[in-house]
């Protein structure tokens, strides 16, 4: 039974406008800092004048001077509404929902999105550690030609971890993905809510994740098994992945005209996602970086955005500095390089190399 509607007896957000462009968010109060100076003063710069825009922001549990800070970037046809997803989740065993890396349960909170915005046609979601270089109004009014959603291909994980062995058994055998090639990315989101909401796509989510318990890449894995074969894929420009800028060597692991296509968006990404653990509030040096900061230099988050690199905690930096040197001592990697794979294992200093099983051919032939 769907928890959810269990606990909504309270009113479901509707349009404030005519043919606005409805756009999604979500985060919790740690990143409400890196969205407000990033994904929201960039969208308001690219906004244009003749739509109207609503940013709806699925609130974990952002503070108060953070949200007053958020709405003080609004402008006369761009408006921020906050959703509290506390009367969403309050009947939703959050122990059920894996967690892992720097990720938080807000990283779920995408799979609510039909749930909530069930009086809305369309919604358009994207990640909040990303910047928009154009009007998403473009992408906004792609038709999806009877799809769910409208998404890009995972250039990261198709260049790098899929032609190998382990993660093509997991897409395959485990999300039952039959062309591994077809593997989303789902930091932008163009979803049809009244053909989600017909397809119990909530529910399904949630037995999903029941299946599957550890997904390797969170809501992104369960997304990707429930929506396989209704997704229609977007031009790559509309989600470049930032770590993939120096992935020109690794592009070779893919057949036809994808890595061209990705190519091509890097010189004029749309929406620049950064990806990986490196971003420009933790790491200001990180490619395109100079690109974030000329948004949030504009907004009330830049200052603590800055503190918050300059605070430098001494631990953590210690040990750091110690893992490093057992690391120089023991390790135990794998290595993926193009055409091929190993294992690299270091023992008091000393490096032997080991092979790493590897699919016959580990060149994707993705259409």
């Amino acid at each position: 039974m769907n928890k959810i509607k269990e606990s909504t007896n309270f009113e479901k957000p509707s349009p404030l406008f005519k043919d606005e462009i409805s756009i999604v968010f979500a985060t919790d109060d740690n990143y409400a800092p890196c969205l407000g100076g990033g994904g929201i003063q960039s969208l308001i710069e690219n906004a244009s004048e003749n739509n109207n825009y609503v940013i709806y922001i699925l609130d974990g549990g952002i503070s108060p001077v953070n949200k007053t800070r958020m709405l003080s970037l609004e402008i006369k046809n761009v408006k921020i509404k906050f959703i509290d997803m506390s009367l969403y989740t309050k009947n939703i065993n959050i122990k059920n929902f894996y967690i892992s890396g720097y990720f938080s349960f807000a990283s779920y909170f995408r799979l609510f999105i039909p749930e909530i915005f069930s009086n809305f046609d369309k919604i358009l979601y994207l990640d909040s550690d990303g910047i928009l270089l154009d009007d998403p109004a473009k992408l906004y009014n792609t038709d999806l030609e009877g799809n769910f959603i409208g998404a890009t291909q995972d250039i990261g994980l198709l260049s790098i971890n899929v032609p190998y062995e382990n993660m093509y058994k997991y897409i395959k055998n485990t999300l039952k993905l039959k062309n591994p090639c077809k593997y989303f990315q789902s930091g932008v989101l163009l979803m049809d809510i009244k053909k989600l909401l017909e397809f119990n796509f909530f529910d399904r989510c949630i037995q999903k994740i029941k299946e599957i318990k550890k997904p390797k890449y969170l809501d992104q894995c369960i997304l990707n098994s429930v929506c396989y074969g209704n997704v229609k894929f977007l031009d790559p420009s509309w989600n470049v992945e930032n770590h993939c800028f120096s992935f020109d060597k690794q592009l070779s692991n893919l057949k036809n005209d994808l890595a061209g296509q990705f190519q091509e968006a890097k010189k004029h990404p749309k929406f620049l996602h950064y990806t990986s653990g490196l971003k420009p509030w933790n790491t200001p040096s990180v490619m395109n970086g100079e690109l974030y900061f000329n948004y949030a230099r504009k907004t009330p988050f830049y200052e603590e955005l800055i503190y918050r690199y300059s605070k430098i905690d001494t631990k953590k930096e210690f040990a750091k500095i110690y893992n490093n040197f057992f690391e120089r001592l023991f390790s135990y990697k794998i290595i993926i390089t193009p055409r091929r794979g190993f294992r690299l294992l270091t023992i008091l200093g000393i490096k032997i190399t080991l092979p790493y099983n590897i699919r016959e051919t580990n060149t994707l032939d993705c259409d």
